[in-house]
């Protein structure tokens, strides 16, 4: 890649490779989020990075060809387009899908070692174009808008079975939304809200609230439907999609001294749909707790729990029926840091985790 910045009005102008990150991540996500772990506040919250050049090793996730933004005061303006060669499974059986030629799949590992996976590179080009527009107010408010175009050269197909209905058929998908952000005081509210061009509505929003020197709430709530359809989003979620979910967060970091620390969350969530191994709309929810000691400047301990419910699809005794059960996974980390001037630090951890079905 190529990049320029702070030239002028130029705030930032990328040739070659990049990304881009606006709002909430559910149009354009494509950097770094965090998802739930011992952070129980400020992971709830993407932040808007916009445009970056992108030099990682992965074949995923960016954007190739030219994109730039202008800044005019307090406003900043972004367009791209982009032209992306992506490995997928070319497939002319018409026996699953009504395209004469389609893809079934994209491949992002980037690898080329056998026949098939050389069979599958390059095989769907992707062009992409859009806009990102960004209003910001002394750091304190925020309102922006972001839109996607992308068009394939062979329609994309997944084989149709009962949980993938609702995935994206065709070649193009245009996907918008809005967002803000409001800092006031010791209190900020964030969200974002999309739409896909199949109608499916992706939302989330959240609070972060310092109620004391001491203590730190953080509050979300999202809402992502069985039908929207975002390729680069990257927003919060219990997912590795946004895509068919619901859910509410809630998380606290207490500081009663320097010495003592807790943080933990809990995660209530829905999916409306099937999902894989799901043969019908599921419910879950996932919560920890980690208690941090600090004696000393060298030394820091901690203890963590973790544990996670979802439902998952088996089949009945006499094997004609599928019924959803509870699955409860558990995680347990004792932690301790010891470091020994500047140049040693010792690194020791007991951790156990267990894994049941309900009856």
């Amino acid at each position: 890649h190529f990049a320029l910045q702070n030239k002028g009005i130029i705030k930032n102008l990328v040739l070659g490779d990049y990304q881009m990150q606006f709002g909430q991540g559910l149009v354009l996500g494509a950097g770094f989020g965090a998802g739930k772990g011992a952070e129980t506040i400020n992971t709830i919250k993407r932040n808007s990075t916009g445009l970056k050049p992108y030099s990682s090793v992965l074949e995923s996730g960016y954007f190739r060809g030219v994109a730039a933004t202008i800044s005019i005061k307090d406003l900043d303006i972004t367009a791209f387009g982009s032209r992306l060669a992506q490995d997928g499974n070319l497939l002319n059986d018409t026996t699953y899908s009504d395209f004469e030629e389609y893809v079934n799949s994209i491949q992002s590992t980037g690898f080329h070692r056998t026949s098939n996976e050389l069979m599958s590179k390059n095989a769907i080009t992707e062009v992409s174009t859009g806009f990102a527009i960004h209003y910001s107010l002394k750091h304190q408010f925020n309102i922006g808008a972001t839109g996607l175009y992308t068009h394939y050269a062979s329609p994309l197909q997944k084989k149709p079975n009962n949980y993938n209905q609702y995935e994206f058929s065709g070649d193009e998908n245009f996907v918008g939304s809005v967002y803000s952000n409001l800092n006031w005081q010791n209190l900020m509210l964030f969200g974002e809200m999309a739409r896909s061009q199949s109608g499916g509505i992706g939302a989330v929003t959240g609070i972060l609230l310092s109620m004391t020197p001491k203590l730190d709430f953080s509050w979300s709530y999202r809402d992502y439907s069985k039908d929207f359809h975002s390729f680069y989003g990257n927003g919060f979620g219990e997912g590795s999609r946004i895509i068919n979910e619901k859910g509410t967060y809630w998380g606290l970091a207490y500081r009663p001294s320097r010495k003592h620390a807790f943080s933990g969350y809990f995660d209530k969530f829905t999916f409306p749909w099937l999902r894989f191994r799901v043969d019908a709309p599921s419910n879950g929810f996932e919560y920890l707790g980690r208690f941090t000691y600090k004696p000393t400047r060298s030394i820091q301990m901690y203890a963590q729990f973790r544990q996670e419910n979802k439902e998952l699809s088996v089949d009945s005794e006499d094997g004609t029926l599928s019924e959803l059960t509870e699955t409860i996974r558990k995680n347990y980390i004792i932690n301790l840091d010891y470091a020994i001037g500047r140049s040693f630090s010792f690194k020791s951890r007991i951790q156990g985790s267990s894994y049941a079905q309900s009856d």
